[in-house]
């Protein structure tokens, strides 16, 4: 049984209106309103601060490698923003990792291999963010595909620039379009958080 504590809430996302099934089947509805990031965000609606683990290393992201932090130094300018430095960052990973399924999704691997799918893409991602001193997380959850007609699980990272921001390298998104419903966030909790969603969703378009 979801509850609005189940789906994460923020300045793009909220969850409106909850209803529980009269059927006893321990179904209920939740009617989500989801938001294409802005560019700017003149209101800061969810204070959320980045703790540390925003900026440590992980077995799957190893931000503190020679090789990350040598990228870092060629993608990112000095006099660049913490926001420009990560949409120069989004653009780079876009444009230079092919788009396949790929058993290894560390940053390191996806930099060396210059391949992966969404996790890849993303952990490569959160990886030069927090090399160039941003704070970083992965998010997971779903996203419309034109491919596939419907939702797929998906990741995408979020960086912290006096709030949270969502972008997507694997799309070449600058900003996290509506059709990004997140569900999970956390570099390890996050994909583990899934499972709870996993086979026990419908999902209804009510307005473009």
């Amino acid at each position: 049984l979801l509850s609005p504590t189940s789906i994460p809430q923020d300045h793009r996302q909220r969850v409106t209106k909850t209803e529980e099934l009269p059927d006893k089947t321990f179904a209920s509805v939740l009617t989500i309103k989801v938001e294409t990031e802005k560019l700017k965000t003149e209101k800061q609606l969810y204070k959320e601060a980045p703790g540390p683990k925003a900026l440590e290393e992980t077995a799957e992201i190893q931000h503190n490698h020679p090789m990350i932090k040598a990228l870092v130094r060629e993608i990112v300018r000095k006099d660049w923003s913490s926001w420009r430095a990560a949409l120069g960052i989004n653009d780079w990973v876009y444009k230079n990792l092919d788009k396949v399924l790929e058993d290894s999704v560390s940053a390191l691997d996806a930099l060396q291999k210059r391949r992966g799918e969404c996790q890849s893409h993303t952990n490569l991602f959160v990886a030069l963010a927090r090399a160039a001193g941003i704070p970083a997380r992965v998010v997971n959850g779903l996203v419309y595909s034109s491919e596939f007609k419907g939702f797929a699980y998906h990741a995408w990272p979020e960086v912290y620039v006096g709030q949270w921001r969502a972008l997507d390298p694997t799309l070449g998104q600058s900003v996290a379009d509506a059709t990004h419903i997140k569900l999970a966030k956390g570099d390890e909790a996050g994909p583990l958080k899934l499972l709870e969603f996993m086979g026990k969703l419908k999902i209804q378009i009510l307005e473009n």
